[in-house]
């Protein structure tokens, strides 16, 4: 199966973050339907815009770096009902978005999807021998 890249575009809440440089940003989203015991999911932020934290369902992810290309897989984390939260420092925002490191990004001047970046679930099929 070709990988299947769901966006997760607007609406995206704005919230105020543990302090004045820092801001929340928060997507709630439903599970994927039906996934097989031979797919996995990962989340992807192509073209940053700023440096910070992610996480899914109170679980931290992995820093965010602006500029560079972020890929966690999340296939365990996910429920029926999703919260992904991207807590960014206000001062590293970059002036414009990076270029893209994802084939799914086809044209670079495309508006960015969300206020952090291009966001999306990439579902993708596992060997059977890796799903041991």
């Amino acid at each position: 199966m070709i990988p299947h890249p769901i966006r997760l575009q607007h609406p995206w809440d704005e919230l105020p973050g543990p302090t004045p440089d820092r801001v929340l940003f928060r997507r709630r989203f439903n599970s994927p339907a039906a996934l097989d015991t031979w797919e996995r999911v990962s989340l992807e932020i192509d073209r940053a815009i700023f440096s910070g934290e992610a996480s899914l369902n109170g679980t931290r992810l992995a820093p965010l770096t602006a500029g560079q290309f972020f890929s966690a897989e999340v296939t365990s984390l996910l429920k029926p009902a999703n919260e992904l939260l991207v807590e960014v420092d206000k001062h590293s925002q970059l002036p414009q978005p990076p270029a893209s490191a994802s084939v799914y990004v086809v044209d670079p001047h495309q508006p960015l999807g969300s206020p952090i970046g291009d966001v999306r679930l990439v579902i993708r099929t596992i060997h059977p021998s890796d799903n041991a």
